[in-house]
């Protein structure tokens, strides 16, 4: 049972991830919750400061991620693949997928902190929230799946 629950848990967050790069990765438009849910993901990124002495004048920050921009769309390839790996793992018992599923969680972890204690380029509190959310269901997952995993 436990199993199970640990599948449908990682399954429910690898589709989650899917319809958020999904979101992102579609032309503009369309209706309003997608844009929305577009938005979610890249606002945890604050806006960087531009270090070049020309452009200070004129602008001097630079914008948050632009919807057709490359770090943008990186972000949506990124966030695909985690939500792929997630969502094949969750149909797949065998330790080694067991590990995969566990690995993309903890992945994520380490991007987001690497960047929030390197580059200082995250919202804090945004940040804190997905990081608390993966937290989550890394211990659930590795609570409820990986002690019965089959070899």
């Amino acid at each position: 049972m436990s199993l199970v629950v640990a599948g449908l848990l990682l399954g429910a967050d690898g589709a989650f991830y899917l319809g958020l790069a999904a979101s992102m990765l579609l032309p503009p438009g369309g209706p309003r919750w997608r844009e929305q849910l577009a938005r979610l993901y890249p606002s945890v990124f604050q806006p960087l400061p531009c270090h070049d002495d020309e452009e200070d004048s004129q602008n001097p920050v630079v914008g948050a991620m632009e919807p057709s921009g490359l770090s943008y769309r990186l972000l949506g390839y990124l966030l695909a693949i985690l939500g792929l790996c997630r969502l094949v793992t969750c149909f797949h018992w065998g330790c080694g997928y067991m590990y995969l599923g566990l690995i993309t969680c903890l992945g994520e972890i380490a991007m987001l902190c690497h960047e929030l204690l390197r580059h200082e380029s995250l919202q804090i509190h945004r940040a804190m929230a997905v990081l608390m959310q993966n937290v989550a269901v890394s211990l659930l997952y590795i609570g409820a799946g990986v002690p019965y995993c089959r070899s």
